[in-house]
């Protein structure tokens, strides 16, 4: 009987101690954090990016049997990129700066804003089919 209150206290204090850390944490994190944006319209995200060249700006995100839309709008973010939606591959490999194309069979190739490697520099890339405009 003594080996089971001793099992409930022990219990009972690291219980306590697991609610010392863990409400006031969330209490200071529950304040700060803000979900990113996203954009309006019919969103995916881009994920699974290759890059194209050794000493280029472009990289490639597949999207199986796609074919070019021409609606469709890329996101950096909460800001649709900057470059020029239909540029060539030379363009977007060699001057990069948010120019990007579509690929029929292949996907997306695009360059980031800031020609950073998109794999890492903490952009969010979407796919994005604006709302019908009435």
């Amino acid at each position: 009987m003594v080996t089971i209150q001793r099992q409930t206290r022990v219990v009972m204090i690291a219980a306590a101690a697991v609610c010392a850390v863990y409400f006031p944490t969330a209490s200071i994190v529950g304040r700060s954090y803000a979900p990113r944006p996203v954009p309006p319209g019919a969103v995916k995200g881009i994920f699974g990016f290759e890059k194209l060249s050794t000493n280029g700006f472009a990289y490639l995100c597949r999207q199986p049997n796609f074919s070019v839309r021409p609606e469709v709008v890329i996101y950096e973010n909460d800001k649709p990129l900057p470059g020029p939606g239909n540029a060539t591959m030379r363009d977007i490999d060699g001057i990069g700066l948010g120019r990007h194309s579509q690929e029929n069979g292949k996907g997306f190739v695009i360059s980031a804003s800031d020609n950073s490697n998109p794999r890492g520099n903490g952009n969010d890339y979407w796919i994005v089919i604006p709302p019908q405009r009435r």
